[in-house]
């Protein structure tokens, strides 16, 4: 399992190597998302448990702390106007990922997930408020029926979910930027362990997944709306 940390904030790996780029509002922090936490203090609670949490007010570095093999779900909250701004490096400072966020801009309240290498790390962040982050790396041996429908107003790692063949999903953005959902192995390998199942979706969108076994959903926007049959 992953050790303990120390004091950061971000989510791990958007890379070429960990899924598809981050690209549902672009690369430009005018564009990204504007979720506001339900709770604009400093003590805004992350929505669930994590083996390693951080919190802190503008740019630090973390302590060192572990991370196994596979799947790792990041949390993170924002509370500050501005560019906030994650890389994943290794204790000697060199990146081991790119930006985590990719120049995420004003409050954010949201979860991402990645396929990382085991080992030691720790996270450089440029935040220009309070913030506060969890990881967790989950390896569930079964999971729940998949819903007939999933809606949600931020980016959401749900699951794990028992998929068990094919799936016709019809996916609707409610909002502007665009629409993204991702299917992650929890045992997955960097680059290997993940299938994206919507991709860059701006109105509303019809595609088919087909995939058998337990894992986690993905799912990056800001207003959507997914049914599956």
């Amino acid at each position: 399992g992953a050790g303990s940390l120390a004091t950061v904030s971000g989510c791990l790996g958007d890379d070429d190597d960990d899924g598809p780029a981050d690209t549902e509002n672009g690369d430009d922090p005018d564009d990204a998302p504007d979720d506001a936490p339900d709770d604009n203090s400093e003590n805004a609670n992350l929505r669930r448990d994590h083996e390693v949490e951080f919190s802190g007010s503008g740019g630090t570095v973390t302590d060192t702390f572990d991370l196994s093999p596979g799947l790792t779900i990041c949390e993170a909250i924002f509370e500050g106007q501005g560019n906030h701004d994650i890389e994943l490096l290794d204790p000697g400072g060199n990146v081991i990922n790119p930006r985590i966020f990719l120049n995420r801009a004003n409050e954010y309240a949201g979860e991402k997930a990645s396929l990382q290498d085991g080992g030691t790390y720790v996270l450089d962040i440029s935040a220009q408020g309070d913030w506060r982050v969890g990881l967790v790396q989950p390896r569930p041996q079964t999971g729940d029926d998949v819903p007939n429908e999933i809606n949600g107003t931020s980016d959401q790692v749900l699951g794990p979910y028992l998929f068990s063949g094919s799936y016709e999903i019809e996916a609707v953005n409610n909002t502007d930027g665009f629409l993204q959902a991702m299917v992650w192995e929890p045992e997955g390998e960097p680059g290997f362990g993940f299938e994206t199942v919507v991709q860059n979706v701006e109105t509303s969108d019809e595609t088919l997944l087909n995939f058998e076994g337990v894992a986690f959903l993905e799912v990056r926007g800001r207003d959507w709306t997914l049914v599956f049959s």
